[in-house]
């Protein structure tokens, strides 16, 4: 299917179209591209969340959990990532023998 065919079906211009489906991160050229069945169907499925309106007093942007993480586990997730990191350059272990004499020659 093209992507102008499947503009038609939400009655939204075709060049309009193709930003919107960039923002979905679609690789598409222009209007006259071809999208496969997978890409109609992720497509059809954004729109639909896309024309959903918004419960009152629902604001998703500035929830307290999101995706069930609470603030408290970010924190301990950022924790753990910042433990890992120190440990992955936290010590280089010199060569030792012969191969760490000649190492320490260059260094």
């Amino acid at each position: 299917m093209r992507v102008h065919e499947l503009a038609k079906e939400y009655d939204i211009k075709a060049t309009e179209f193709v930003d919107i489906i960039q923002e979905f991160g679609i690789d598409i050229k222009s209007h006259l591209s071809g999208l496969d069945d997978g890409q109609v169907s992720d497509i059809r499925h954004k729109m639909s969340i896309k024309d959903q309106p918004v419960e009152e007093g629902h604001d998703c942007h500035h929830t307290e959990e999101v995706a069930g993480f609470t603030a408290e586990d970010r924190e301990e997730v950022q924790a753990k990532l910042a433990e890992v990191k120190e440990r992955q350059f936290a010590s280089i272990d010199r060569p030792k023998g012969f191969f760490g004499w000649i190492a320490s020659l260059f260094s």
